[in-house]
């Protein structure tokens, strides 16, 4: 297991690593930077999260192979659902401002770049079919899948506040994922635990004027507002 910790999240990875039966695990925080330069700009986005993430797993699996003399060394993403395709909901969201990780095209794109370098890692991610909350109720310990999943983080905003907003599109995602699944999370796990507090015409109500959009536009009419 490769993980990537954001400032404040360190403390969750290692709880639920615990509950786990403590895997075997490689946690590393990449801090690219370019000293000296006076062009450089730091970028404090989390657009390049997608390549950083797989190159950090892909590092391990070639090791792996290398190590073993074997051909190629699977790759294993746990994503799924609407988060893995993430299309843009409104033209605006179009290219880099909705990441698309396990995003099918762009997988099979890297995988096809690994093949080319032999780097031998192969990329599978077996939950692609399945949403959230159909993994929640498809997993075999119930029990212990509804008393750890309050405990995971999904936000896109994390690193901002050390709290989930409720109101980003992971967010929203997530929790329409518990509630289809059955699972009851604290009110206070979100900053904005009932959307209808979202100021009207703000920034804060984006994310939701944007799913409220996008499904108006592929044809469900019936959207509370």
């Amino acid at each position: 297991m490769v993980s990537r910790a954001s400032t404040g999240d360190k403390m969750f990875q290692e709880y639920l690593l615990n509950q786990l039966g403590n895997p075997k695990q490689l946690g590393v925080n990449d801090r690219p930077s370019r000293p000296n330069s006076v062009n450089w700009k730091k970028e404090d986005s989390t657009r390049s999260r997608s390549i950083l993430f797989l190159a950090l797993a892909a590092c391990c699996a070639s090791a792996i192979s290398q190590h073993r003399s074997a051909a190629s060394t699977q790759l294993l993403i746990p994503e799924n659902g609407f988060i893995a395709l993430n299309p843009p909901m409104t033209p605006r969201r179009r290219g880099s401002l909705s990441t698309r990780t396990a995003h099918p095209h762009y997988l099979g794109l890297l995988q096809q770049l690994f093949d080319d370098v032999q780097l031998g890692v192969s990329i599978s991610n077996p939950f692609e079919f399945l949403t959230k909350g159909e993994m929640i109720q498809a997993c075999d310990d119930q029990k212990k899948i509804r008393a750890l999943a309050p405990n995971t983080i999904s936000c896109g905003k994390w690193k901002r506040r050390n709290q989930q907003c409720g109101k980003c599109v992971p967010c929203l995602i997530r929790r329409s994922s518990m509630f289809a699944a059955g699972v009851t999370e604290p009110k206070d796990l979100y900053e904005f635990s009932n959307l209808i507090n979202l100021p009207l015409g703000t920034k804060k109500r984006a994310d939701l004027s944007a799913i409220l959009i996008a499904l108006q536009t592929i044809g469900l009419e019936d959207v509370p507002r």
